[in-house]
């Protein structure tokens, strides 16, 4: 829903965006306040540096990191808050749509990545690209307001995830730009991923995350899936060998036959991450992807869910959750060093 002045448009067009997140402060961790209190004094001076804005370039858009202040008092209290915001400029106007595919689900995603929980959107300002004859022509501010998210009842994920990184770790210039590649190369791992806390369910919760397995797989070794010179060999030779009645048949059955089996999948994820594997995998682990291939089997045919063992589930749940967050953040450039690093036992639990 857009907040502002009438909008004639069918589908409007905008210029820019300005949202505030939860968790960006966190994430930036810029502290632009100073106390002053002379000693015995009474009084207290409070000032604020404004934070140096800093900026990323991406192929069709200019990110900025900027920040504001508020405050509030009355005779015997005062409170002043600093707030982080991203102020985002299209090169070209965009749709509403557009905005929140390409620039707001990103930038969520991004500090989910970061430290834990999916943030909200506290306020967002639209730029509209063709104001109205009574507004301005430089900026037209429009408020954004999206849909509350239902907050789940049952089995709720709370992230206790210390903080993983933040803009300290990486310049803003460069790892703002490679997330957005990265997201553009793992969307739907994305969106399964980073919105599972918000499923009812444990069985969905596990099933959305075991899902993202295969597709980042692809992704990540895409020369996994095509057939090599040496398979068109052998399946040559199997079906020369074949009655003929049985070729098509055969022909068919093979036709997938190059590609990984899921369990090898999950092994080639556990060994591109590193070693920060065997800090939240406690079993062998050809044992544990045998384990998850059997729970996705179990829940996506409906399969002895009575004798399902819960705990064991819940528990494997964290762990793929986990294995995804850590597979995306190779590829935004953490070393295995690095993830290994960052990964802090005992902040995770299910509810």
């Amino acid at each position: 829903m857009i907040i502002g002045s009438h909008i004639e448009d069918a589908e409007p067009l905008f210029s820019s965006i300005s949202m505030e997140l939860t968790q960006t402060s966190t994430w930036a961790r810029r502290r632009p306040f100073e106390l002053d209190s002379p000693p015995g004094g009474r009084r207290m001076t409070i000032s604020y540096g404004h934070p140096e804005e800093v900026r990323a370039e991406l192929p069709n858009a200019e990110v900025r990191l900027d920040s504001r202040y508020s405050r509030s008092y009355n005779s015997d209290s005062v409170h002043v808050s600093h707030h982080d915001t991203f102020q985002v400029s299209f090169a070209s106007p965009i749709t509403l749509e557009q905005i929140s595919r390409s620039y707001i689900d990103p930038l969520r995603y991004f500090l989910a990545l970061a430290l834990g929980p999916v943030p909200r959107v506290v306020q967002t300002h639209l730029g509209l690209a063709t104001p109205t004859a009574a507004t301005p022509p430089a900026f037209h501010p429009l408020e954004l307001r999206l849909p509350e998210e239902a907050t789940p009842k049952l089995e709720r994920l709370t992230n206790h995830h210390r903080m993983a990184f933040t803009i300290e770790t990486r310049p803003f210039a460069e790892i703002v730009p490679r997330w957005f590649t990265v997201f553009q190369t793992f969307p739907t791992v994305c969106d399964l991923l980073f919105n599972a806390a918000q499923q009812s369910h444990l069985t969905a919760k596990f099933f959305n995350l075991a899902s993202s397995l295969e597709p980042m797989h692809q992704k990540s070794f895409p020369q996994s899936s095509k057939k090599s010179p040496e398979h068109h060999k052998k399946v040559d030779k199997i079906l020369k060998s074949a009655p003929l009645e049985h070729v098509e048949w055969l022909r068919a059955s093979l036709a997938y036959s190059h590609t990984p089996k899921y369990r090898q999948r999950i092994r080639e994820l556990l060994d591109f991450i590193g070693p920060v594997r065997h800090r939240f995998i406690d079993q062998d682990l050809e044992d544990w992807s045998r384990s998850v291939a059997d729970y996705r089997n179990t829940v996506a045919h409906s399969k002895s869910l009575e004798s399902m063992d819960w705990s064991h589930l819940s528990h494997t749940t964290r762990q793929v959750d986990i294995l995804l967050r850590f597979t995306l953040m190779r590829h935004l450039g953490f070393t295995e060093t690095e993830c290994d690093g960052l990964y802090h036992p005992g902040i995770w639990e299910w509810h």
